[in-house]
């Protein structure tokens, strides 16, 4: 068993290249979220902790808004199909504010005590200093201050305690700071400067929680030769760190994003490094060994920066489904790609502008569907604008009903049949090895023999399974579900009245 969860860990980033996103999934073109105004640095949340896809009904975004030679700090809800609502403001006084970092817990109606936290850097006092609000009860809360000391402080990062409580790291005079901070209370309630024991210059941490309560710290860290190094600190509870860590030394090494805890069998970093020659990105991942791999194999002359991913979890053998988007520079072209299929990118801007990638965690869309957004700041006519390119992805939603030894393979007609919009299929799959796997596909497709909707792709073992098909997308009339294997293959007829 051990050696089949150290297998799954050194495996968890080549689902990345292995799976083409159009596989399981729509992507749309590019659509403008905001205009009219000069909106750069966008972020979605930096926590990566695994979820239901049933959990987000919609996702926090915050960015810059320059007006003139002031910004502010704005927030923006983003639904499966755009933008939900209006602009909200959380400055207002004609300072410099920058760096938006985000976090949020389970942003849903169903939750009333729903907690969402927003922190900027702000120069209202001829210095750089960390200020905050926070969302709780439904309401904004006034603006409270992280660290307004002497000196300039940078580059902060947010993670989630509870409803009440923050992690909070930021830059401050080459050092990594750490603070437990109460927004409820509005008081600090530990403090510690990660790096007091380095002598060489330490910026721009990051913060993600895995499992809410047991923060990582990724920092960069400069070397002798002015490149960046990335070192990490793993909170064990007050007062205890882990000791320094490497994640990246060879090269010049970039943050991109921090990858999920695949359930128990690791987390990790994921990394832009030149020691190539060019810029490609690499993935430590931590378990039971440290583990490193390239995410893409590049070509001289091509440079891919900024990926940004998402995981969450599917019932089926306990593989974490992926979902990352990266810039990709070519000459003096900069482009967008979702997934890894070079079909699927477009051009942003030449390479002279500096855009800004994120990308959300998931947002649900429907029982088996749920959304994905890339989210950046594109240039235009004196203006810079928020875009966003979203995927509709097909989730596994399958359930293994029994793992009995099978003589046969069989497909069950759907039910209830006639169905408004929800019916259950169920399926078998026979092996007299049950150690051996067969690579199952269950699609759906309408009267004329399109492919309307994959239901099912991949591997399963010998058993009894059952999965939803949720049409409320689709119009009324007759399809049809087909279950295909490598020895297998069977269709029956369904019918959605609504």
């Amino acid at each position: 068993m051990k050696l089949f969860k150290f297998y799954l860990l050194l495996n968890v980033f080549l689902i990345f290249i292995s799976n083409s996103f159009s596989q399981f999934g729509t992507i749309y073109p590019p659509i403008r979220l905001t205009q009219g105004y000069i909106d750069r640095n966008p972020t979605f949340s930096y926590e990566c902790t695994l979820s239901s896809p049933y959990t987000y009904l919609y996702e926090m975004i915050a960015f810059e808004r320059y007006i003139g030679s002031y910004s502010q700090i704005c927030v923006l809800k983003i639904g499966p199909l755009g933008v939900l609502d209006s602009v909200v403001y959380l400055t207002s006084n004609t300072s410099l504010k920058r760096n938006p970092a985000l976090t949020y817990r389970c942003p849903t109606p169903y939750y009333t005590n729903t907690s969402i936290v927003v922190l900027w850097e702000s120069n209202q006092r001829g210095q750089w200093d960390i200020f905050g609000r926070a969302y709780r009860n439904f309401m904004w809360g006034p603006i409270f201050a992280i660290d307004t000391s002497n000196g300039n402080k940078f580059h902060p990062s947010v993670s989630l305690a509870n409803d009440s409580i923050c992690y909070v790291v930021f830059e401050k005079n080459g050092d990594i700071m750490f603070r437990t901070y109460n927004f409820a209370s509005f008081a600090v309630q530990y403090d510690t400067n990660l790096t007091a024991n380095e002598s060489a210059y330490c910026n721009e941490p990051y913060i993600a929680s895995y499992g809410i309560s047991n923060p990582r710290v990724v920092y960069h860290l400069q070397k002798p030769d002015s490149k960046r190094a990335i070192y990490y600190r793993k909170f064990l509870g007050l007062p205890n760190w882990s000791i320094p860590d490497t994640i990246a030394w060879i090269g010049d090494n970039k943050f991109n994003s921090f990858t999920n805890d695949c359930f128990e069998y690791g987390w990790g970093v994921a990394f832009s490094s030149n020691r190539q020659g060019y810029w490609n990105i690499f993935a430590t991942v931590f378990g039971w060994s440290k583990y490193q791999e390239p995410l893409f194999t590049s070509n001289p002359g091509f440079d891919y920066t900024q990926f940004k991913n998402s995981f969450f979890g599917i019932i089926t053998d306990y593989v974490p489904f992926s979902a990352g988007a990266y810039f990709k520079r070519k000459n003096d072209t900069l482009k967008l790609m979702i997934s890894f299929s070079p079909a699927d990118s477009n051009v942003i801007c030449d390479t002279s502008k500096h855009p800004v990638l994120t990308m959300n965690r998931h947002i649900y869309y429907s029982t088996n569907q749920v959304v994905f957004w890339a989210v950046y700041n594109k240039d235009s006519s004196s203006l810079s604008n928020l875009w966003g390119k979203r995927m509709i992805m097909v989730i596994n939603n399958i359930i293994q009903l029994g793992n009995k030894i099978l003589d046969k393979y069989l497909l069950e007609q759907n039910f209830p049949n006639p169905f408004n919009p929800i019916t259950t299929i169920r399926f078998s799959i026979s092996r007299y090895n049950n150690s051996n796997k067969d690579f199952v596909m269950l699609k759906i497709y309408d009267v004329q023999g399109r492919e309307v909707k994959t239901l099912f792709k991949g591997e399963l073992g010998n058993g009894k399974y059952e999965v939803k098909f949720d049409g409320t997308d689709l119009p009324s009339g007759v399809y049809f579900y087909r279950l295909k294997t490598n020895s297998f293959i069977d269709t029956k007829r369904m019918v959605l009245i609504k």
